[in-house]
C-alpha cells in the first residue's frame, strides 16, 4: 500500500486557499473579474476509490474553459489546452500532472519559509 493510500481524505484548505490565487496550470490565465481560479483535485490514484482526491493533489484551472472541461471528463480538451500553452516534453498527462503538482507543492514551501 503506498503511503498516501488513506482512507481519509487529508484537507489542507491553506494549500487549496493558495492554489485558488495562483495563474490556470493549463492556460497560464490569472483570475480577474469575469473568471476565477479554482482548486481541481486530480485522481492519481492515492485515496479512496471513487472518492475525491487529497488536497496536495490540487491544481488551479480557471473556471472557464479549463475547470469546466475538467468537471465534465472532457479531458482531450483540458490536454489540448494545455499543450497549447506549454511544451509537452514527450510526457505522458500523468506525468504532466504529477510534474504540475510538485513544482505546485516546492513553491508553497519555499512560500512558508
Amino acid at each position: 500500500m503506498h503511503p498516501l493510500t488513506i482512507e481519509k481524505r487529508i484537507k489542507f484548505p491553506v494549500y487549496r486557499s493558495w492554489i485558488g490565487s495562483q495563474p490556470c496550470f493549463a492556460c497560464e490565465e490569472m483570475a480577474h473579474a469575469n473568471k476565477g481560479i479554482e482548486a481541481a483535485h486530480f485522481n492519481l490514484g492515492y485515496g479512496k476509490m471513487g472518492g475525491k482526491s487529497h488536497d496536495l493533489f490540487c491544481l488551479p484551472l480557471c473556471t472557464i474553459p479549463c475547470h469546466r472541461c475538467y468537471e465534465h471528463n472532457d479531458r482531450q480538451r483540458l490536454i489540448e489546452i494545455y499543450y497549447y500553452h506549454h511544451d509537452n516534453e514527450g510526457l505522458s498527462w500523468r506525468e504532466v500532472i504529477q510534474k504540475e503538482i510538485d513544482q505546485h507543492i516546492l513553491r508553497f514551501v519555499r512560500i512558508l519559509r
